[in-house]
């Protein structure tokens, strides 16, 4: 209490002073950088609105300048709270496309690997980080609509400032104009994490590295009483330092308590939330640090009140966000970042055509965001500039994105089933593909299968006609398990292996499909593993033509929520008995979401058809083979021919923390399938019908889709099933 008093004398012993030359003194508030810590700033910014608190100016370092910045503009605490709370951080903080957009092209190398590391001859420092922030930069662009040109930062609701670092020469950046999302992005730019920021001549990194509580800078703008709000908490639980992770992020804290110490000293009234059960990267307990932030203020109000009532306690209404939408009229566009000249040429001719030479922000920005999701750009982001009185220019920051001229993939993919025979399957992938030159349109890959039944493949893809076409060449040397059941027992284990080569003339069409043609040979053998031995053919060769077409409107490839994907196969063939063959496959899936993605519903099916010949029995398809079928196991199911269809709805019932995935659901499916053998139309077929149903619960974790569930068929069997997939099914 003694303490307290003395402070609340303080504070009226400095009101009295200014209130001799000014109506009241000035205040500041300033909010210290912490990353996810930084979200704590919104609890105490609500704590200093109930007690009238409304400060005369913000100045914030990394995610205190991304609060500062929102609030400043006229967001209130609890406005803030909605939309940091709700917010998808693992999609907001990622270099995540928008697969619409992607090419097909690029969407089917997304579709087969988990993770690619890409290297590339083009070094440059804009792109030494693991995320542009480009979503940061979308997001921050979305909700501060209002003030997208270049401006004076003092014309904000609430005068604003944000601090960043100069990379190349060290200096403290104070940004009272400039372009505001842009500045926020740059001053949040933690090295590593994010890349630098190339703005207004300088690369700009985090505000923490050089002034992460900036509360001189509030008493050098003539702040008569300035409240700062500290973020950095030391664990003192010996049990939390029992990693190295731990002991360096405690080290980083020691650190920068040290360097802060002059600002708190600088300081009136410092606030510091209790963190030390958080870390830089919990933006997945938002809600607990926005309530940490209101506890700490909360045990001050006190002092607060006291504060509020010698500055002169706020009547006034709160500030009112300006929603408006402006539009503004672009007198040039200026394009940096390596875009040749007929591309400058062609950007600004689809932007004249597209939305006209006075575009409203929204329409403006959607059209410009839409090139990044293309895939060929690091960033594109944008400033309008004032230039003669109603005209602007419009800055475009669009470095292309390297041309590789190496990559390596790497994809695991892992099934097993319990209880009854337990099948088991583990494989993993690793492709490498060099490109020539620098050259997008030619490439040569080496794809390895690395399990018990191993595999490699060699190809080569050349794109011509502006990439409006692929010629693709391959050859390859497979072994595949083909797994024979009786009455839901595993009798017999054969390795398939297949030797050969194909070439195929593909055309990708809207960016969501590809139809393609081409011949192949290849040369059959077998080798039994285990179980019974009824196979007696040794060897037999292929070869026909292949017709293809897939389709993939899919928004992700692991755990989708929305979208169609599918695939149509015609093979044409001389079979293992050089006489004729004939067969068709068609397999699809579709989702659609529903309450906000909380629901998910999916359908999926799957038709093969002999039209004619015979094929070896070891290359029979499985129903399931693609989407696989719940309630058997997989290849339990073979015939000449099948249709299956199938249905599942998924429950969301948590999110996974950052850096570890998306979703965790719930899931109910079921399924049924036909098979039949015989083609002939004047004979009475006979059908054989299968059904299955599944309960389990999935993950959409950042290396795959990981799901366990309990299945049951209609023979009364029960089983369980444990998978890890990195892959769209279709292309397995």
């Amino acid at each position: 209490m003694k303490k307290n008093a003395f402070l609340i004398l303080c504070m009226l012993c400095t009101a009295l002073l200014f209130s001799q030359e000014h109506d009241r003194p000035v205040v500041a508030l300033v909010l210290a950088g912490g990353g996810a810590m930084g979200l704590s700033h919104v609890g105490v910014l609500q704590v200093l609105e109930e007690e009238g608190i409304h400060p005369d100016i913000v100045l914030g370092s990394s995610m205190g300048s991304v609060v500062g910045g929102f609030y400043c503009a006229g967001y209130t605490p609890w406005e803030m709270e909605d939309i940091f709370y709700n917010i998808n951080w693992v999609d907001i903080l990622s270099d995540s496309y928008k697969r619409s957009e992607l090419s097909f092209e690029q969407k089917m190398r997304q579709a087969q690997y988990a993770l690619t590391l890409e290297n590339s001859d083009n070094k440059y420092l804009g792109n030494t980080g693991l995320s542009h922030g480009q979503n940061v930069v979308e997001f921050l662009d979305e909700h501060l609509l209002s003030y997208s040109s270049e401006m004076d930062f003092d014309d904000l609701p609430i005068p604003f400032r944000a601090i960043g670092a100069d990379l190349l020469t060290g200096e403290k950046i104070v940004y009272s104009r400039g372009d505001l999302k842009t500045v926020i992005r740059a001053s949040m730019a933690i090295p590593g994490l994010f890349t630098p920021v190339k703005y207004q001549g300088r690369y700009i990194i985090d505000g923490d590295w050089v002034d992460n509580l900036p509360t001189g800078v509030a008493r050098d703008l003539g702040a008569d009483i300035v409240i700062a709000v500290s973020l950095y908490s030391l664990k003192e639980n010996p049990e939390d330092l029992a990693s190295l992770e731990s002991i360096n992020y405690q080290a980083f804290q020691i650190r920068n308590i040290e360097r802060q110490r002059e600002s708190i000293e600088a300081a009136d009234l410092v606030i510091s939330p209790k963190l030390s059960d958080f870390d830089f990267l919990n933006f997945d307990n938002g809600g607990l640090l926005i309530q940490e932030g209101y506890n700490a203020a909360s045990e001050m109000r006190e002092e607060i009140a006291a504060l509020a009532e010698y500055i002169g306690k706020t009547t006034e209404e709160p500030i009112q966000r300006i929603s408006r939408e402006p539009k503004y009229t672009i007198a040039r566009v200026i394009i940096n970042g390596g875009i040749d000249f007929i591309q400058e040429e062609k950007l600004y001719g689809d932007l004249i055509e597209s939305i006209g030479a006075n575009p409203s922000i929204s329409i403006l920005k959607d059209f410009l965001y839409r090139y990044y999701d293309s895939g060929d750009y690091s960033h594109f982001w944008y400033q309008l500039i004032p230039d003669s009185p109603g005209f602007y220019t419009l800055n475009i920051d669009a470095p292309k994105r390297p041309v590789p001229t190496e990559s390596l993939s790497l994809g695991l993919e892992y099934s097993t089933h319990f209880l009854s025979n337990n099948v088991s399957n583990i494989e993993a992938q690793i492709a490498f593909r060099k490109w020539f030159e620098n050259n997008p349109n030619f490439s040569l890959g080496l794809d390895l299968n690395l399990s018990q039944f191993p595999g490699i493949q060699l190809d080569s893809d050349y794109y011509f006609f502006n990439r409006n076409m692929i010629f693709s060449a391959e050859g390859h040397w497979e072994q595949n398990p083909r797994l024979f059941y009786e009455n839901s027992t595993l009798r017999s284990v054969y390795a398939h292996t297949a030797y050969g080569g194909s070439i195929a003339l593909g055309i990708p069409l809207y960016k969501m499909m590809e139809f393609s043609t081409g011949i192949y040979g290849e040369s059959h053998g077998l080798d039994h593993r285990q179980g019974m031995d009824f196979l007696t053919d040794s060897t037999w060769l292929r070869c026909g033509v292949k017709a293809t077409g897939l389709i993939d409107t899919l928004d992700r490839v692991i755990t989708p929520t929305r979208g169609f994907h599918g695939l149509f196969l015609m093979d044409g063939s001389l079979d293992h008995q050089q006489l004729p063959l004939l067969q068709g496959v068609t397999t699809g899936e579709f989702f659609i979401p529903f309450k906000g993605d909380r629901f998910i519903f999916s359908s999926r099916w799957e038709t093969q058809h002999l039209l004619y010949g015979s094929p070896h029995p070891l290359e029979l398809r499985s129903i399931g083979d693609s989407l696989g079928f719940f309630g058997y196991y997989d290849q339990e199911l073979s015939g000449n021919n099948g249709a299956y269809i199938g249905g599942e709805i998924r429950f969301k019932v948590a999110n996974l923390p950052l850096g570890a995935g998306d979703e965790i659901y719930l899931r109910l499916a079921g399924n049924s399938a036909s098979l039949w053998d015989n083609v002939d139309f004047n004979v009475q077929q006979e059908y054989q019908f299968y059904s299955g149903i599944s309960l389990g619960v999935l993950a959409n974790l950042i290396l795959g889709e990981l799901s366990l569930d309990l299945l049951y068929n209609d023979q009364n069997r029960f089983s369980l099933r444990l998978g890890l997939t990195t892959s769209s099914s279709l292309l397995k």
